[in-house]
């Protein structure tokens, strides 16, 4: 068994304000109360003080192999020794100086990830308030506007975070458009259960299609990092994107029918990118490029809208947009 470990935490704040020391975390405590937040740019709490991720100038965080309460009388004794030996006043010893003498591991705890999920703010009845309770605090509310229930963020079994929206650089992904049924860490079940399952007792087509798309750069990071030296897939444009669309589309369905011609439409017929024959849903995908955003792509939209009326139940356009050209995403969801 090896012996125990205790973790030190001092955070500097930006100019101006209160900075937190923190003494004899566990490895578990340390991930949890100062890791996690601080790697997905959450609040976290240190010390008594609850310091948001943008107000923190540096963090430190210490090992040491004994806990706060011998070390302290040890830097005491070495502090007094040195006060004699120079003649000077002694300068005593502050919880400070545990993390500063302690093994310092800041970096390999800290490293930094290229992706984070923010964290669900749900009510007790199952509606989601926000999928980003992080990085959108404006939209977080004590109770749900829709019927008056308190909101959580956590497991009310074991405490952890519900998980959200993914981000990524360059990337913002929504989360489930249903909250979870099970906490991942502890496996309970949440209090909206039965009456989620209740609602939603077959998942509707277009939502797993709407999970795939919702997912579709966590999806496919993977072919962008590719393991052993082997060459990257990169989506350099609309063909890519449709590449990977099919594959993932075949997962979830037995006939995908890429490239299917449709009936013709203002003189000449034309294809849609997928056909999904047995529900009746056509999927488009496009990528934004120079001289296709906003204006452009809402032009497309009216032209496919127009085009496959009354030969598929569902049109689902999907835009893939990885240098953000898109300005105003809303408007482009609202239209008809």
């Amino acid at each position: 068994m090896s012996a125990p470990e205790y973790y030190h935490v001092s955070i500097s704040r930006k100019p101006g304000g209160d900075s937190a020391v923190q003494l004899d975390f566990s490895l578990e405590e340390v991930k949890k109360a100062i890791v996690d937040p601080f790697l997905d740019k959450r609040e976290l709490i240190c010390g008594g003080y609850r310091l948001m991720y943008s107000e923190i100038e540096k963090v430190r965080i210490s090992v040491s192999k004994e806990p706060s309460s011998n070390l302290i009388p040890k830097l005491e004794e070495a502090e007094r020794i040195r006060s004699e030996a120079s003649g000077l006043g002694s300068m005593g010893v502050s919880n400070w100086d545990v993390v500063d003498k302690s093994d310092d591991v800041t970096g390999k705890l800290l490293k930094d990830r290229s992706f984070w999920y923010d964290e669900m703010l749900v009510c007790n009845q199952g509606h989601i308030i926000n999928s980003s309770f992080g990085r959108k605090p404006l939209k977080n509310k004590l109770r749900c506007d829709k019927c008056g229930s308190p909101t959580i963020t956590q497991c009310p079994q074991c405490g952890s975070s519900i998980r959200g929206d993914l981000h990524e650089p360059h990337y913002v992904f929504a989360g489930e458009n249903t909250p979870p049924l099970f906490c991942q860490n502890c496996g309970a079940e949440f209090p909206w259960k039965k009456k989620v399952e209740k609602e939603t007792d077959a998942t509707p087509m277009a939502s797993k299609i709407d999970y795939i798309l919702q997912n579709f750069n966590g999806i496919s990071r993977p072919l962008r990092n590719r393991k052993h030296d082997r060459a990257p897939f990169k989506i350099q444009n609309e063909y890519d994107v449709q590449d990977v669309l099919h594959v993932l589309l075949n997962v979830e369905f037995r006939d995908v029918r890429p490239e299917e011609w449709t009936p013709s439409y203002a003189g000449a017929s034309s294809k849609v990118d997928f056909l999904l024959k047995e529900q009746k849903i056509v999927v488009e995908a496009k990528m934004t490029r120079d001289g296709l955003a906003d204006k452009e792509l809402g032009e497309e939209l009216l032209v496919d809208i127009a085009r496959y009326e009354g030969t598929c139940e569902k049109l689902i356009c999907f835009i893939y947009d990885p240098d953000e050209r898109i300005a105003n995403r809303n408007s482009l969801k609202k239209r008809p």
